[in-house]
């Protein structure tokens, strides 16, 4: 809900990106979390608060590792990525992480804009909407893909979503690098800008005061580029991880053909999200 509540703020809210909105949701969502570790103590974090849940999940992509002596140790991404879950409510932080990216890219494409300004329909109440029905949608499509997978499976009441969930961060890391690249760049000089005189007092403490955002540091062609490879990459590695589960979970005679669920589900994340990218 932490997270839902955030992206709702980004993606549907008025004036969601104004100062005081964003300070007041910033307050009440310290105020909340604290509240909740003072009632059930600092594990509330680690399953609560869903950025140190999101955050956790991407860090178990890490090739660095720990081992059992707390030594750093280099380890396979996948690796890492495979003892993140199953746990409670990681199919809708899946669903919340992957919808909210893809609406984000369905409310800019002009099919969007042009549908939502002919509806006599407040704009917040279309947003958020469109943004639950997205993020159903994908939570509706894993759910199918990885119920149906388990029952070629043979797995019978086995969580199998929760136990597949983690095959799909790298499809959610890699749409993120993709989404948020250019965003990442161009917006990045701007805040080394804003923080070289935080306080508007004619301060330099950077010295990148007065400067302007460069936006031919990089080409289009190359933005298009790092989107492709991204958004590929986090497919094959999703393919990869799932496969290695599937061998894990399921009956060696079994196993290749209950991979074919989640491949395709996989397979259609890619191509929808390719599709939005370039769209907009």
């Amino acid at each position: 809900l932490s997270l839902l509540s955030f992206v709702w703020l980004e993606l549907a809210a008025p004036d969601g990106s104004s100062t005081s909105v964003l300070l007041g949701f910033f307050i009440a969502y310290a105020a909340v979390h604290l509240s909740a570790a003072l009632v059930f103590g600092r594990h509330w974090f680690g399953t609560g608060d869903g950025f140190e849940v999101y955050s956790t999940m991407v860090a178990a992509l890490s090739p660095l590792g720990r081992r059992d002596d707390g030594r750093l140790v280099l380890r396979n991404p996948l690796d890492g990525a495979a003892t993140f879950g199953p746990a409670p409510g990681i199919v809708a932080l899946i669903a919340v992480l992957l919808g909210s990216t893809f609406f984000d890219s369905i409310s800019g494409t002009p099919a969007w804009i042009r549908t939502t300004q002919g509806l006599d329909i407040p704009e917040v109440l279309t947003s958020t909407l469109g943004l639950l029905v997205v993020i159903a949608a994908v939570a509706a499509g894993f759910v199918v893909a990885t119920l149906l997978a388990g029952r070629i499976g043979q797995q019978g009441r086995q969580p199998v979503p929760g136990l597949l969930a983690h095959s799909v961060i790298p499809i959610i890391v890699g749409y993120v690098v993709a989404h948020y690249f250019s965003l990442l760049l161009f917006e990045g000089q701007r805040a080394v800008i804003l923080l070289s005189d935080p306080l508007d007092t004619g301060a330099n403490l950077l010295g990148a005061a007065g400067a302007a955002v460069d936006y031919g540091m990089v080409t289009v062609t190359t933005i298009a580029l790092v989107q492709v490879v991204a958004v590929v990459a986090g497919h094959v590695l999703a393919v990869v991880s799932a496969h290695d589960r599937a061998v894990a979970l399921f009956p060696l005679t079994q196993a290749v053909v209950g991979q074919l669920p989640l491949m395709a589900m996989m397979a259609l994340y890619t191509i929808g999200g390719l599709t939005l990218l370039f769209a907009t």
